[in-house]
């Protein structure tokens, strides 16, 4: 069934479930009393009749999609302690779904689908949507997984890194502007014997530094990346990047995009993202915009939606309807560049992250 049917028929199918024949009756001189003075209801009607109008008041929030008043107004009806019809499962579970609580959502469908049997009148769209439900956790799922062994690797790379580091000193000071900082070199330290001299600030990122003039116990040093260094960040002598394992080459290339970066948190079976290529847990490095002929870097979930919507040709300066997407998205993936042709984010959920946070789970 399609949605706009399921739509049009969901007034009459819970009516006719709920509230049948001499009831209606009843019912309608309630709904009378109740627009009146609601006090009336719980002193002069009968349960019965207070839980008809609960279910009235029901099928008009269900038609125009109040999803916060249906879930309320199902708790009400719950609360009379009354037998209720099993459907109320089913509008409970589409309620918890709409408003994104998967898995209150599940647990509503399950015992709908458990409970009223594959003969009941929403069987089929409550299978459908427990079926999206549970893919999506299974995505979440896994890319936690991910996250995790990700985050076990990077745990061992940087122990090892460290244990092969000497320490060197502290950054004194930076100046953001001209793109270098000042180590003060502690005690007995050799700044300049080398191999690799590199500072890793308290998010576990590492920055390699050039070392420049020493005088005195100060160190002058130029980062590819100035602006994410700051005083009392430590400095280290210490093998090359390259050595010090895939996770730490990936942070070295992350810590170059910002305060803010865009992860992909789930992509759904089928959709455009998952025919585009996109990946659950990929981050989006920039796109590439050939007729504009320039590569933006992605900061922000909304800078990577209007691109989006540019690519499809329905956003603010879009191509001419029909185009074949000409977008390269550029993504890190497990430390690798991967490179996209189309930029799609149709079914794909994307989460806005911090450098930070994201160096943890890396």
């Amino acid at each position: 069934m399609s949605i706009g049917n399921f739509r049009n028929s969901l007034h009459m199918k819970i009516t006719d479930l709920l509230i049948r024949g001499p009831q209606r009756v009843a019912l309608a001189a309630a709904v009378i009393l109740v627009a009146a003075s609601p006090n009336l209801l719980a002193q002069d009607v009968s349960a019965d009749v207070q839980l008809d109008v609960i279910k009235h008041r029901l099928v008009e929030a269900i038609k125009v999609e109040n999803h916060p008043l249906t879930l309320k107004l199902i708790a009400d009806a719950r609360a009379m302690n009354r037998p209720l019809n099993p459907e109320f499962d089913f509008f409970e579970g589409n309620a918890f779904n709409a408003l994104g609580k998967a898995e209150e959502a599940e647990a509503a469908l399950k015992r709908y689908v458990e409970g009223a049997g594959p003969r009941a009148r929403n069987y089929k769209p409550a299978i459908a949507m427990l079926s999206n439900i549970l893919e999506r956790k299974e995505a979440r799922e896994a890319a936690a997984r991910r996250a995790e062994e990700a985050r076990r690797q990077r745990e061992a790379a940087h122990a090892a890194m460290l244990a092969a580091s000497v320490r060197v000193g502290e950054i004194k000071r930076v100046n953001t502007e001209w793109g270098y900082a000042v180590v003060s070199v502690d005690d007995g330290a050799d700044a300049l014997a080398g191999p690799t001299l590199y500072a890793l600030t308290p998010a576990g990122v590492r920055i390699d530094l050039k070392p420049g003039k020493l005088t005195g116990n100060e160190l002058s040093a130029t980062a590819a990346d100035s602006a994410a260094l700051g005083p009392g960040i430590v400095v280290y002598r210490g093998p090359a990047a390259a050595a010090a394992g895939p996770s730490d080459q990936t942070m070295s290339t992350i810590s170059g995009l910002g305060p803010t970066v865009v992860r992909v948190v789930s992509v759904a079976s089928g959709s455009g993202g998952a025919q585009s290529g996109l990946e659950a847990d990929d981050v989006v490095v920039s796109v590439l915009v050939p007729e504009a002929n320039r590569e933006f870097k992605v900061r922000n979930k909304a800078a990577l939606m209007g691109l989006a919507s540019r690519a499809a040709g329905t956003g603010p300066g879009a191509g001419a309807p029909g185009l074949v997407n000409p977008f390269v998205v550029t993504v890190l993936r497990n430390g690798n560049r991967i490179r996209i042709n189309g930029l799609n984010i149709d079914g794909v959920e994307l989460q806005d992250v911090s450098t930070a946070a994201l160096s943890s789970r890396k």
